[in-house]
């Protein structure tokens, strides 16, 4: 997320996550800039490395660099990889 940004609090996260949990998913928000201990009913996650070791797919916008290594896992909107810093073959 963007420092500054308002975007993550949108009504469309708020529908991804609520479908994600209506099929028994727990799900973890990462938002280092979110005071609150949960968001829409779900933990907050600051640490982006305790985001990644407990997660088994990660849900995101774009590819941020943060993610390199856990390609594996990520799913994105970003499907032609423009704001991916690192090529992964």
């Amino acid at each position: 997320m963007k420092e500054g940004s308002d975007n993550f609090r949108s009504l469309a996260i708020q529908e991804i996550i609520q479908r994600i949990k209506a099929r028994g998913v727990e799900v973890i928000v990462h938002e280092p800039f979110l005071k609150e201990a949960e968001f829409f009913g779900s933990k907050v996650e600051k640490n982006i490395e305790v985001l990644k070791r407990d997660s088994d797919e990660i849900v995101a916008n774009r590819f941020a660099k943060c993610l390199v290594g856990e390609e594996f896992k990520v799913f994105t909107r970003d499907i032609f990889n423009e704001d991916r810093t690192v090529v992964v073959k």
